[in-house]
């Protein structure tokens, strides 16, 4: 009998002990899930209004580095009152790119029509994201964001002007920024005539001034017959913000008759 009970003993202490990790398992998992999906109460709306209030006119005073600490408590009380694309506009006044084009991402994600009808924030997530591609050498942010800055206060403000102003001379921001879109190429004798438009995505003054072009030719079955590059030099091909300009140009390759009926040609443009 006491054998039978020690048995029974021994079992019992050792389901406790194998069910002790799937207790300890589940237990941070549901804190986590509860402060997570937390309910956020009447007073906690509230402060975080207040924050944000308290956070916006030191901002006006241009004490950023209070305002942030006080948008991030407004945040962590209640996100859906925003507070995101504030506190980035100060981690940019700051010199912290990383964290002012972080915020100005999820303000994106997560703004709508109405938040745009608040004074100063058309505009402003993108005018964020330009500074800090401009600083970090992000270019290709940099060209897609200014056409979001365009026709907003922020288009008017000096140190987005000033820029704009040096990318519009900066190769690489150039060759980001200008898309070429063929319409139409003739092969002759001796080189290439290619048709097409410019268009500038950006929100820069651009003047082309050189054109990397690479032709490829292959056959029917996909192979190379042949490839080339070379730049042309000496453009000056105005591209307006956000327009499309018609432009052609020649480029001289005596290689030019390996393309026949039998052949397909390949044309890549890049402007600087």
């Amino acid at each position: 009998m006491r054998c039978a009970m020690r048995r029974a003993a021994s079992l019992l202490l050792a389901g406790s002990f194998l069910a002790l990790p799937v207790l300890m398992w589940n237990q941070p998992t549901a804190q986590a899930s509860d402060k997570r999906y937390r309910q956020v109460t009447a007073a906690d709306d509230a402060q975080s209004v207040r924050l944000r209030d308290e956070a916006d006119a030191l901002r006006g005073q241009g004490d950023y580095a209070r305002a942030a600490e006080l948008y991030t408590k407004a945040i962590h009380l209640n996100e859906r009152r925003g507070g995101y694309l504030e506190r980035g506009y100060c981690y940019l006044k700051l010199g912290k790119y990383a964290q002012a084009e972080h915020d100005a991402k999820t303000a994106l994600y997560h703004q709508t029509a109405r938040d745009t009808l608040r004074p100063g924030v058309a505009g402003m997530a993108p005018f964020i994201q330009v500074v800090c591609a401009y600083h970090t050498a992000d270019y290709q942010l940099a060209a897609e964001a200014s056409q979001k800055v365009h026709g907003t206060r922020y288009a008017k403000d000096p140190e987005y002007l000033s820029i704009m102003q040096e990318l519009a001379q900066n190769p690489d921001f150039i060759a980001r920024a200008v898309k070429f879109q063929e319409t139409s190429v003739t092969v002759e004798d001796g080189g290439v005539s290619v048709e097409g438009m410019l268009e500038n995505i950006s929100d820069a003054p651009i003047t082309v001034t050189q054109a990397d072009i690479a032709l490829r030719a292959t056959d029917v079955k996909g192979n190379v017959a042949w490839s080339d590059a070379q730049v042309l030099g000496n453009l000056a091909v105005e591209v307006p913000p956000g327009k499309s300009v018609f432009y052609s140009f020649w480029m001289p390759n005596d290689r030019c008759r390996a393309i026949s009926g039998e052949m397909q040609h390949k044309l890549l443009v890049k402007f600087g």
